[in-house]
């Protein structure tokens, strides 16, 4: 008797577990995935940042302080990957084919936006 009782025991324990396996959680976990927004897409005219808040299109010209980081007076094609008019336009607005545009160079040229 003894036996019958932990036999049928073990199997209601295992039928209870392999019950649980096979169930689906009621609230599933949330995702990484962000919202999406309903809003419009951005237009032309739009200015997106890059990632140290530059203006990446057209429109105001970027303070040239914002590029300049290391404040030399001056910056390389590298330091302005950020602004797309300026990369665009960077041997326009290097006067002196230095490698540099410096901020009299930069305010020359971003007069003409």
């Amino acid at each position: 008797m003894n036996r019958l009782a932990i036999v049928i025991g073990t199997l209601g324990l295992a039928a209870g577990v392999a019950t649980a396996q096979n169930t689906t959680p009621q609230n599933p976990p949330p995702t990484d995935t962000p919202p999406t927004s309903s809003s419009t897409p951005p237009t032309s005219t739009d200015r997106s940042m890059n990632q140290s808040g530059q203006a990446s299109s057209t429109g105001t010209p970027t303070d040239f302080d914002s590029l300049d980081r290391m404040h030399q007076g001056y910056v390389k094609r590298a330091d302005v990957s950020g602004d797309t008019w300026l990369t665009k336009n960077f041997s326009t607005c290097d006067k002196n084919s230095d490698g540099q545009v410096s901020r009299s160079e930069y305010s020359a040229c971003a007069s003409r936006r």
